[in-house]
């Protein structure tokens, strides 16, 4: 009868320790499940994160793009406007009201003073105004309401510089 114990208790060691190595395996499995839930988690994490992060500079991108695309467009536009605009003198440019602009008395062609040799306080001392072109095409000359106001910028200089010794 003792053998018989003895062998029914090794018998229920043997399962016993079978039964703890199943536990003990089933344990390891449940704590890698975990470990491998949690690793999913934290990569889920990882990956919105990043999502974020993508969306993030795609929107600063395509933001920066856009306003170039704006601002290209804006230029565009400028430059078709200014297109649009009469070009005046020989330099071809559009109007501009803060220059001084003469027209010649034979062709009509608006230019500026300063194209010309011209500044504005030359204006009214001027009887006909003939363009460079027309002068080469037509042999005519500018004509002047006195002969003083032909003087040239360095000959009126001089003259001031001589009446301020003089007094």
């Amino acid at each position: 009868e003792q053998k018989r114990e003895r062998r029914e208790a090794k018998a229920n060691a043997r399962a016993a320790a079978a039964a703890a190595r199943d536990e003990a395996a089933a344990a390891r499995r449940e704590v890698a499940a975990a470990k491998k839930d949690a690793k999913a988690a934290r990569a889920a994490e990882l990956r919105a994160k990043l999502d974020a992060r993508v969306a993030a500079e795609v929107q600063r991108v395509l933001d920066r793009l856009t306003m170039q695309v704006e601002r290209t467009v804006e230029r565009d536009l400028a430059k078709a406007e200014l297109e649009k605009q009469p070009l005046y003198c020989f330099c071809r440019k559009p109007y501009n009201p803060l220059r001084f602009y003469i027209s010649c008395d034979v062709c009509g062609e608006w230019v500026h003073g300063m194209c010309v040799g011209l500044r504005s306080r030359h204006a009214n001392a001027i009887e006909k105004y003939v363009c460079p072109a027309c002068e080469d095409s037509t042999q005519q000359r500018t004509t002047w309401k006195r002969p003083a106001a032909r003087l040239s910028l360095k000959a009126l200089a001089i003259a001031r510089v001589g009446s301020e010794t003089a007094q």
